[in-house]
């Protein structure tokens, strides 16, 4: 697999024209390229410093934080969506009859069930950072 990475942060501006599935999908796809440069052997492993890693852990742990913070703005943009008479449910579903009742449970989910997760995974990457805040490679032995 041959891709471009950069390792210059970069912050894309947003207008009201983007497309939030784009949007996305794109975020996605870029944590699939990190799955990908982690694996055993992958060019991540090869990183002399691990303040790759800690920068890397640092920008997950933005990532999680940010995640949450998404998911609660869905869960209110289709309960508005809802309440405004613009959502229906498909026949043959459970909430085709009850399209709030439907919204609620997204809301639950979105809003009560995920954070504390994505809080748990946040705070453990912190911990995992935090280890390696201060850490160095060892020089390497040479003859």
């Amino acid at each position: 697999m041959s891709a471009q990475v950069r390792s210059e942060s970069t912050v894309p501006t947003v207008d009201a024209d983007d497309d939030m599935v784009a949007l996305c999908e794109e975020a996605a796809a870029c944590m699939r390229l990190v799955v990908h440069l982690t694996e055993v052997g992958g060019r991540f492993a090869a990183r002399k410093h691990p303040a790759d890693t800690y920068r890397a852990l640092s920008a997950i742990e933005v990532l999680l934080d940010r995640l949450t913070q998404a998911l609660a703005q869905i869960a209110h943009e289709v309960t508005s969506q809802v309440l405004m008479g613009e959502i229906a449910m498909d026949v043959g579903t459970p909430y085709v009859d009850d399209v709030r009742r439907a919204a609620t449970e997204l809301s639950r989910l979105l809003v009560t069930e995920a954070p504390p997760a994505l809080d748990n995974a946040a705070i453990a990457v912190d911990g995992a950072r935090a280890l390696l805040a201060h850490a160095s490679l060892r020089p390497a032995p040479y003859a």
